[in-house]
């Protein structure tokens, strides 16, 4: 089905690759996507304190730092 969000062009050197990138209606979409992401985000937030705000933003690099598990956990 096509959306009109993005575009697709064969590479000049190898047919088998196709480039796609965000038409102007795909940049305007992603854009209104992200806006209302962080608008949700905010708002999971807004109830937090300061004191809460900051170990929640501990609790989420200590995450970050945790191994990545390495194949299909059973």
């Amino acid at each position: 089905m096509e959306s009109g969000l993005i575009e697709r062009e064969r590479d000049g050197r190898d047919r088998r690759i196709v480039h796609l990138r965000l038409t102007t209606a795909g940049l305007d979409l992603a854009g209104r996507m992200a806006a209302a992401r962080e608008a949700g985000e905010r708002e999971m937030l807004a109830g937090l304190g300061i004191a809460e705000r900051r170990q929640l933003v501990g609790l989420l690099d200590v995450l970050g730092r945790s191994p990545k598990p390495s194949g299909p956990q059973k």
